[in-house]
């Protein structure tokens, strides 16, 4: 039995509380296995390079906790606390699952293409197939000393099709991202990603301008995606009148084939998204529709 006198299959292991028990439990266990973390201070990587669970006991936290994702894994952390210099950093990861985990962090390393600090470091790297997000019902708070415009979520590496972002918040009232608080940056061929019913607190004080979603495409890598919105609440604290305060920013380099459904429930600063909420960088970069979508249902429309 665990430490808590439960009773378990070999194929988990339990409450880990030291660094190098951390280390021996990874290097340990199969694909598919889960590992229990604790409350912990790292001073190293930690390094997933294979299936495999991280998942918080009652009063998990990781402090300055460094992941490093690789080797085509497909990573899941759970119920997990991440304080101090801690991000996940994907050097060719296939899929992160992430839910139920409250991230409160000062970011040290700009790791992304672009020198952008995040929480979530999509970087460059990249499995084949792309990388298939799954983040929901996490709280992110991130802030960089090196990065003023740190964001939760960045990258350059594809996105793949069916990822998810949903029901997360993103900053606070007293915690606000000051630029952008998620930027996916290419996408697998006829992907179709779905981002609602999340809340995002932005300002546009430092930067005189503020994007809570922004969505991008370099010329070389771009395909044909569809990103659905639903169910949005952003709450962006606007300085001064002629700042520019955006719900979605869509832009490419080059030409691109991106479609961005905003569907029913968005709302900016108390009112529905409209248009004036939207912003096309680039004349190529794609359209945008509002639509009558019920997100449990995603209509694929490439398979129509």
């Amino acid at each position: 039995s665990d430490s808590f006198g439960e009773n378990y299959d070999e194929k988990t292991a339990y409450p880990i509380l030291s660094q190098q028990a951390l280390k021996e439990a990874i290097d340990k266990a199969a694909p598919g296995d889960t590992v229990f973390v604790g409350k912990l201070d790292l001073s190293e990587p930690i390094v997933l390079d294979k299936d495999i669970t991280l998942k918080g006991v009652e009063g998990s936290l990781l402090k300055n906790a460094v992941i490093q994702a690789k080797n085509n894994a497909a990573v899941t952390i759970e119920d997990i606390g991440f304080t101090g210099d801690s991000y996940i950093h994907n050097q060719g990861m296939s899929a992160l699952t992430m839910s139920g985990c409250d991230i409160d962090v000062n970011v040290p390393e700009k790791v992304n293409n672009g020198g952008r600090a995040a929480f979530i470091s999509l970087g460059a790297a990249e499995s084949a197939g792309g990388i298939k997000l799954d983040i929901r019902n996490n709280s992110f708070k991130v802030k960089s000393n090196l990065d003023a415009a740190a964001a939760a979520v960045f990258g350059w590496a594809y996105v793949a099709d069916g990822s998810v972002i949903s029901g997360n918040t993103f900053g606070s009232a007293d915690s606000r991202y000051t630029f952008i608080a998620v930027k996916l940056m290419n996408f697998t061929d006829k992907a179709v990603v779905d981002i609602s019913d999340n809340t995002v607190y932005g300002t546009t004080k430092l930067y005189g301008g503020f994007y809570a979603f922004d969505m991008y495409q370099n010329n070389s890598r771009a395909n044909a995606y569809t990103a659905v919105f639903a169910n949005n609440t952003i709450d962006i604290e606007v300085a001064d009148p002629g700042h520019e305060a955006i719900f979605v920013d869509l832009e490419s380099n080059g030409a691109a084939n991106a479609t961005i459904r905003i569907a029913a429930g968005n709302t900016f600063n108390g009112q529905p998204v409209t248009e004036s909420h939207i912003l096309i960088e680039n004349s190529n970069a794609g359209t945008v529709e509002f639509v009558d979508i019920d997100t449990e249902e995603i209509p694929d429309p490439f398979n129509a």
